[in-house]
């Protein structure tokens, strides 16, 4: 009898601390406040006339991807730069922009949400 008692107890006490191991929520975090705007390149080489696209999100500092909008625009009449209305993640937490070379020379594209802006070097051909 006593084998079953102790056998009931230790259960008992491993089930109370699972139980209360489980009162916080380990991704809470994760959708912690916008630190930086991230691209899938930092550069892109194009011919004139031809188009790129790359990639962006606003992450936390966990890199997690957060729900905020990104917009492009280009850094001067070099480039044309556009959103890529066909990409359509699960969430709403990436966006592609289409860089277009107009005239050769260098330039860049940027992407901008939440307070925060990145920049894309873009080489014209």
């Amino acid at each position: 009898m006593n084998r079953r008692v102790t056998v009931l107890a230790i259960g008992v006490a491993v089930l109370a601390v699972a139980a209360g191991s489980c009162k916080s929520d380990p991704t809470a975090d994760l959708a912690g406040p916008p630190t930086a705007i991230i691209t899938n390149f930092s550069a892109l080489v194009i011919s004139v006339g031809d188009s790129a696209s790359f990639t962006a999100s606003v992450v936390n500092a966990q890199g997690f991807p957060l729900e905020e909008v990104v917009t492009f625009a280009p850094c001067d009449a070099k480039v044309t730069v556009r959103d890529d209305p066909t990409l359509k993640p699960p969430a709403p937490n990436q966006y592609r922009a289409i860089v277009k070379g107009i005239t050769a020379g260098s330039s860049c594209a940027t992407a901008s949400g939440a307070g925060l802006t990145a920049q894309v070097d873009v080489t014209i051909q």
